[in-house]
């Protein structure tokens, strides 16, 4: 047989992404058969099957005919696999067959698989959230460990075997590869297939600092099933006092009772995991906005006038290095022939009379006030430069090479590890300068339930 085809019949108003999830599953299929007819002739074999089947029903008297599909699946290996793939696909989303019990076909239909209570998912959506997972991101389990070992084919990739048994929700992903001695990359995608699988989710690594709060599709009933199996698994608790205490927004080290023992805390944290797993919890991270003070608009006039003698006084500083802007931050031939502020505080200021720095090295201080803070619009270089903070040499060349970060698709776990940064250097960068920003808690895009964001 050289001519055959594999078709699915789709309702109208199907979006695109799960028809082109359709299209891979029977690319795959004709594949399989395409390879086991230039093996052995099987598809040609299962034709005559099921053509012999159709011409005796029809050769049937009508009072006795019946369908000719029944007595096939009885007879034709290829009908019973075809069936399976159909009543998968409606049940599960998942799809594992054996053509002629040779060639493996494995599929997944990532929409039915993370169908989460009532929100519905699309396969475009857990693509992009793939495609924001990062280095410092953890993989969490949806299920046990031994239980995943199970499903896993016999012809494994050892790594898939190697990362699945090391991870945990307190390792990120860069730990993970360290561990496992495996290049990023390839953890990256056994990440995303585990993900795309629904074996497994993103979470940012497991601290105190994390901010968690009730999902909004969580079931709060009093007799759901997941009542009965978090009772079974941590007894002498109550799901719904738990979830009480996560009503409101707040660090995971505020849950935690300084008195309590190990043994606790260590239940503790199998209960959160496993909150996690259950997606009761949502994680809320923080998200930062550059926005301008109100009383300075585009049709200002000049940046404010940093040369008045009142407000510069002579204050020690330290000569120690700091780390360098990013260059998109700046155009280095514009600033070719300005000093940098490391210079301009190295050298001894000149002073007028009353004991002020002069005007000539204040108005040069403005210019290199003004080349950090180039990508910015005039309003926003006017509010940043009015605040306090942006006096201090050292706080505002941080907050310059932070821009970047400060237009709220950044949030602060990403900033610290792109950065280098301490939490409490960040933190403290930010109240310095919080006349001109503003943050908001919202979940990672890494995170497939938070379509919005995507």
């Amino acid at each position: 047989m050289i001519l055959f085809n594999v078709v699915f019949a789709l309702q109208g108003e199907v979006v695109q992404s799960v028809v082109q999830c359709y299209y891979d599953l029977s690319k795959r299929l004709s594949l399989a058969l395409r390879h086991e007819e230039r093996r052995c002739g099987y598809l040609s074999n299962e034709a005559k099957v099921m053509l012999a089947v159709h011409d005796e029903v029809a050769a049937l008297p009508e009072d006795m005919a019946e369908s000719p599909y029944k007595t096939m699946l009885s007879k034709s290996e290829l009908c019973r696999d075809l069936k399976d793939v159909y009543e998968n696909l409606c049940n599960t989303g998942v799809v594992n067959v054996r053509i002629n019990h040779w060639v493996q076909v494995s599929f997944c239909l990532p929409h039915k698989v993370h169908n989460v209570e009532i929100m519905h998912i699309e396969p475009d959506v857990i693509e992009k959230s793939l495609r924001a997972i990062r280095p410092y991101h953890a993989i969490l389990l949806l299920g046990d460990e031994n239980s995943l070992l199970e499903l896993l084919p016999a012809d494994t990739s050892p790594s898939l075997i190697r990362v699945t048994k090391t991870t945990t929700p307190l390792k990120s992903l860069q730990q993970l590869s360290q561990d496992c001695d495996l290049a990023l990359s390839q953890v990256f995608q056994i990440a995303g297939h585990l993900v795309y699988w629904g074996q497994a989710t993103i979470i940012y690594p497991l601290c105190e600092t994390n901010v968690y709060v009730l999902s909004p599709n969580c079931d709060l009933r009093v007799n759901s099933q997941l009542v009965e199996e978090f009772t079974s698994k941590f007894p002498g608790q109550s799901l719904t006092a738990i979830l009480s205490d996560f009503s409101l927004p707040l660090p995971l080290g505020e849950h935690r009772n300084p008195l309590g023992y190990e043994q606790q805390q260590a239940e503790q944290v199998r209960i959160v995991v496993w909150l996690l797993q259950s997606r009761l919890l949502v994680q809320l991270h923080t998200y930062v906005f550059l926005t301008p003070l109100d009383r300075y608009s585009p049709g200002d006039g000049d940046l404010p006038d940093f040369s008045t003698p009142r407000q510069h006084k002579i204050s020690e500083r330290s000569t120690g290095s700091s780390t360098g802007l990013p260059e998109s931050l700046y155009d280095t031939e514009d600033m070719a022939h300005s000093p940098s502020l490391d210079s301009l505080s190295a050298k001894s200021p000149e002073l007028s009379s009353n004991g002020h720095i002069s005007q000539e090295d204040m108005h040069l201080r403005q210019r290199v006030r003004e080349g950090l803070l180039k990508e910015l619009t005039v309003a926003e270089r006017h509010s940043v430069l009015s605040v306090p903070a942006a006096s201090n040499d050292d706080d505002l060349k941080l907050f310059a090479r932070l821009c970047p970060y400060f237009r709220g698709t950044h949030h602060l776990e990403e900033i610290m590890y792109y950065e280098n940064l301490r939490r409490s250097q960040l933190l403290t960068l930010l109240d310095k300068f919080r006349d001109v920003l503003t943050t908001c808690l919202h979940q990672d895009a890494a995170t497939i339930t938070y379509k919005e964001f995507l």
